[in-house]
């Protein structure tokens, strides 16, 4: 969408006011979960041939193994499977992962994670100048958005000042933009007391350690994926998310908690369970999994494998969203047929 006019960016209403509530991180730090809650992914587990280690038709790994694979070579490489929340026990990582990522000379996240990436990304997700959310999706399921995220805020662990501004910069999104916010609900509180995502803790640790950081796609490349999916695709995503919503409230619990529930128990095939619900339309399940995974998978897997035979002799670890990594179609299972020999890692080990 470069060839839009830029209009007013969310990300560019008072930023000093952004960083005193603490509310607002860039939208790419939630974009796996969001989607994951719109009950749209199509992610099968299928099986990895003869790939020691990469995912099988039922990967639910040692209680609490991490999502970590390694790759062999003359050094090794590590591929580490995120959720992309600020969840304090997602940020204790295990063992395995820790010492991973210490011994690393460089960290690839999935876009690059520098301020500049970031806000430039943040632009992306903005509507045209003369559109609104609010026209684009219509009174009633925006009231429907709006009730939900007023409903969550009216507790006093959220300032009023972080709701209202929330609130404000809602009508600006796309609406695959919009399903990112619905992802952050639970997590509202982290936020604000600062508590960062995953992946940005990742990229901390990276660059406070002086090692290379980089990403394994480009923005443009991640937005032009998600800006594939035509307005009426993103409604019924939206559509699904609060569906998804409204049943797990009814079950007294969370859709991002039984993600990450799934997640610690290092259970990818659980992982996959709680996204494998198929929408009322299955052209649309299948467009999503073609373009948000297979497609980026392979292009994430032959970037890794160049980097590999690149640079054999040091230590990378790549870090990308836990579903990446699930099945015949994931990134382990890619790699092996690239000819590496990648292996999950124990968490005893």
């Amino acid at each position: 969408m470069s060839s839009r006019k830029r209009g007013l960016s969310p990300f560019r209403i008072s930023a000093s006011t952004l960083r005193d509530v603490k509310l607002f991180r860039p939208i790419a730090t939630a974009l796996l979960v969001a989607l994951a809650i719109s009950g749209t992914s199509t992610a099968r587990a299928g099986t990895s041939g003869d790939c020691q280690g990469a995912p099988e038709a039922r990967d639910v790994g040692p209680a609490g193994a991490p999502l970590l694979w390694r790759v062999d070579g003359h050094a090794p490489a590590y591929l580490f499977g995120t959720i992309h929340v600020p969840d304090a026990r997602v940020l204790q990582l295990s063992a395995p992962v820790d010492t991973a990522l210490a011994e690393a000379a460089a960290l690839y996240t999935e876009i690059p994670m520098d301020l500049t990436t970031q806000l430039a990304l943040s632009d992306r997700v903005t509507l045209p100048h003369d559109e609104r959310l609010q026209d684009v999706i219509g009174d009633a399921l925006y009231r429907r958005l709006t009730n939900r995220i007023q409903a969550t805020l009216s507790g006093d662990q959220v300032s009023e000042i972080a709701a209202t501004t929330l609130l404000t910069l809602l009508d600006r999104l796309k609406p695959w933009a919009a399903l990112a916010q619905l992802a952050l609900l639970d997590y509202l509180p982290d936020l604000a007391a600062g508590r960062q995502p995953l992946d940005a803790v990742l990229y901390a640790r990276a660059r406070a350690a002086g090692k290379e950081v980089a990403g394994l796609e480009t923005v443009d490349e991640q937005v032009a994926a998600f800006d594939r999916f035509t307005n009426a695709e993103q409604i019924a995503m939206l559509h699904a998310a609060l569906d998804e919503l409204d049943r797990a409230r009814r079950m007294r619990t969370t859709p991002a908690r039984e993600l990450v529930d799934a997640y610690l128990a290092g259970n990818l095939d659980r992982l996959n369970e709680l996204l494998m619900d198929t929408p009322s339309d299955p052209k649309l399940a299948r467009k999503f999994h073609d373009v948000m995974l297979v497609t980026r998978n392979r292009r994430m897997a032959e970037r890794i494998a160049a980097i590999r035979r690149a640079d054999p002799s040091n230590v990378q670890f790549f870090a990308v969203g836990a579903l990446h990594l699930a099945g015949s179609e994931g990134i382990p299972a890619l790699l092996c047929h690239e000819g590496f020999r990648v292996t999950r890692v124990r968490r005893d080990e």
